[in-house]
């Protein structure tokens, strides 16, 4: 064989070796995972009240920040992976999240408020939580727009149910809603799955989860609402 056909002959190696590489490397980056590409959503109860609950979601962003969202307002947080948990905590050091995590799957939850002190111990809140969560990845567009959620609505110091067949309902542009009494309410969307609205002190906060709408609100008067909604 002459160094011409040898010469040819390793050309044609390293192209094949190279096009399994490049090939490799669009596989890999095409199913890499990204908590940016997350939302995780769940509710919080006091173990003192624990049929009365709010709702939330975590926003996490591609640098270790987030965001924990809820009806009273907006957090800003940071997050990190610590062997196989993952951790999220508000940038005031009150609100911790602490996951348990397997292959890239959350399997369980804790939620703790902390007080933390000037030599970097905490004490913990007298309130103790319970938390769900469930994790999804963000759609490409908005969920919310064009349905309609009906279910009961509790409120706080009300016994039994507070409003039977409570409506919430989204308008097509995806600008809009409507709750209960109140329309044409302008709202925050979240990771497309999530809304948020302050309308004369009212705060109102839902979040889909698994299908259905779980809402938490604070009126002005600082009663809390809350409510799990089907879509109709």
């Amino acid at each position: 064989m002459n160094k011409k056909h040898v010469f040819s002959l390793a050309l044609a190696v390293l192209s094949i070796f190279g096009f399994q590489s490049c090939s490799n490397d669009d596989d890999n980056s095409g199913t890499s995972f990204r908590w940016s590409d997350q939302s995780v959503a769940g509710t919080l109860a006091s173990t003192n009240s624990p049929d009365r609950y709010s709702s939330y979601i975590i926003i996490f962003d591609e640098e270790e920040t987030g965001k924990l969202i809820t009806s009273t307002s907006e957090f800003e947080g940071t997050y990190e992976l610590r062997n196989d948990s993952l951790i999220f905590n508000t940038n005031d050091t009150e609100k911790w999240f602490f996951f348990d995590v397997i292959d890239n799957e959350l399997i369980s939850s804790k939620y703790e408020v902390r007080f933390y002190n000037e030599d970097g111990t905490y004490n913990p809140a007298a309130v103790q939580y319970n938390s769900t969560f469930y994790q999804s990845e963000i759609p490409v567009s908005n969920e919310l727009v064009g349905n309609t959620y009906v279910g009961d609505l509790y409120k706080l110091f009300t016994s039994g149910v507070f409003e039977e067949n409570y409506n919430i309902g989204f308008d097509p542009t995806g600008d809009y809603y409507v709750s209960g009494q109140e329309d044409h309410i302008h709202y925050e969307t979240y990771n497309n799955i999530a809304f948020r609205s302050e309308i004369n002190g009212k705060k109102e906060f839902g979040v889909l989860i698994n299908g259905e709408l779980v809402v938490s609100a604070l009126d002005g008067n600082g009663f809390s609402y809350w409510g799990t909604f089907e879509k109709q």
